[in-house]
């Protein structure tokens, strides 16, 4: 179901003020089945740009998906795992590469703006 929604307004778009830094950030997550997963670890620096969690990586940009409810964004800092994460921190998130494919799969939730990156992982979830 696509649901439209339009309104006017008189205020001009210099007097809107635009969304908390929380409401802008996206991240992408997924249902923890609990089967466990690979030991693999995905180093490389925290990037929170084109409104996404994304990690830089020296063999790529990834997306990661971390497990439902377990990582939120705290005005401009990702919180996961007892973790305050922010631009350009190093991170090493344990986890699995999979491809887009196995993100479909998955059923991994991928927001729109998150659908920049060039390779995917799946975070494990908090211990």
């Amino acid at each position: 179901m696509v649901m439209v929604v339009a309104a006017c307004t008189t205020q001009s778009s210099e007097d809107q003020e635009s969304p908390p830094a929380n409401e802008k950030v996206r991240i992408a997550s997924y249902v923890n089945s609990g089967t466990g997963g690979d030991g693999a670890l995905l180093s490389g620096a925290i990037q929170m740009t084109d409104d996404c969690v994304l990690v830089v990586a020296d063999d790529g940009l990834y997306l990661p998906a971390f497990p439902e409810g377990s990582a939120r964004i705290d005005s401009e800092t990702l919180a996961f795992d007892d973790l305050l994460l922010g631009e350009g921190d190093e991170v090493g998130f344990g986890g699995s590469e999979k491809s887009r494919e196995d993100f479909k799969q998955l059923e991994v939730e991928i927001p729109d703006e998150c659908d920049v990156a060039d390779r995917f992982w799946l975070v494990a979830g908090p211990e």
